[in-house]
């Protein structure tokens, strides 16, 4: 075997098909039973209607992204603006331009302020410690602009904003230009892919070559003259390199909310 890539998300097929393109000989090994990772559209998620399960949004200027699906012909669809918008935070809806009450407008400044100095410092090789929550609420304390923050970036992740590192959340921010304004419109009103993001890994899949499901990856060995792959049933493959799992093109599809 010439080449093992590890992990078929929208990076490792992507790698696996242009080794196989190139004539390589190469073997996929992923630990999940479908192919796709974040990149995962359920057709008939909702009663007969499809959902996209993570990543969704792409904005036009991820190129890497884009790229991909010219190639294969798949196109994007628009999400209209919103007209109308309701906050609920501490059990009270509000309808109007305001996320927050007028008194902790404040706070909310607190909190933009705050996601921009972590972006630039990533944005300059730092490091932001903690997860989302923990960087928020040790800075904000008004009660409806943590219940905003809380519904903001949980959305974002698609999970508990306690689990969510803060560096991801920076360094997304910092890939903006540190602009929270366009960070938003990016992430939640950004085209989706038509047909589901599931269209581009299916197309992706068919050129990789081989990709075996269902086989986590245990370990590696580099002995200087190859590597041995270890799975976790106990098997065990060799090949000349290995690729493991990149953020390039993963990082480019935004997370959809879970609605």
């Amino acid at each position: 075997m010439d080449v093992i890539v590890v992990g078929a998300g929208l990076a490792g097929l992507t790698a696996a098909r242009d080794l196989n393109a190139a004539g390589v000989e190469v073997l996929t090994l992923e630990a999940r039973d479908r192919v796709g990772g974040r990149a995962w559209t359920e057709p008939a998620a909702l009663q007969g209607t499809g959902f996209e399960m993570g990543g969704m949004f792409v904005d036009p200027s991820h190129t890497a992204i884009v790229a991909e699906l010219d190639r294969y012909g798949l196109t994007l669809d628009p999400l209209p603006f919103p007209t109308t918008v309701t906050w609920l935070t501490q059990g009270v809806a509000r309808r109007g331009g305001l996320p927050v009450p007028p008194d902790e407008l404040p706070q909310l400044e607190i909190a933009v302020r705050a996601w921009q100095d972590a972006a630039a410092e990533a944005g300059a090789g730092g490091f932001v410690r903690g997860s989302v929550a923990e960087f928020f609420t040790t800075r904000v304390h008004g009660l409806h602009t943590l219940d905003l923050l809380r519904a903001y970036f949980c959305t974002e992740v698609s999970g508990d904003w306690a689990e969510a590192s803060m560096q991801t959340m920076a360094e997304d921010l910092a890939g903006s230009g540190g602009s929270v304004t366009r960070w938003t419109v990016a992430a939640m009103l950004a085209p989706t892919v038509h047909g589901g993001v599931s269209a581009l890994t299916a197309a992706l899949h068919r050129e990789a070559g081989d990709v075996q499901l269902g086989t986590p990856v245990a370990g590696l060995t580099d002995d200087g003259s190859g590597v041995d792959v270890r799975t976790a049933a106990g098997g065990s493959r060799r090949s000349r390199a290995v690729v493991l799992r990149s953020e390039e093109h993963t990082s480019e599809l935004q997370s959809h909310h879970p609605i």
